[in-house]
């Protein structure tokens, strides 16, 4: 899969290893023409784009519990504020 040869590229056994995959020349030019996006920024893009609902959800989760536990006096209008369901 895409996700599994992207990874390979981030984990290298050595220092030694990683310098020497980089120095090829064809690796390096898919690297200068933003042919390789780090694993963080790519699959982000598609985990917004493909599943913004689900990712709102669990964001309003996080919040919601990180929140409870700050001991917010109006806890329930803060939460309101946080999570809005217009456009995107």
């Amino acid at each position: 899969s895409e996700f599994c040869a992207d990874q390979a590229l981030e984990r290298f056994p050595s220092a030694d290893d990683l310098v020497a995959y980089w120095s090829d020349g064809e690796h390096m030019e898919r690297l200068r023409t933003g042919d390789y996006g780090k694993m963080n920024i790519t699959f982000s893009f598609r985990v917004l784009l493909n599943y913004a609902d689900e990712f709102d959800e669990f964001l309003s989760a996080v919040a919601k519990k990180l929140l409870s536990s700050m001991n917010i006096e109006d806890l329930p209008r803060v939460l309101s504020q946080c999570h809005t369901n217009g456009p995107r």
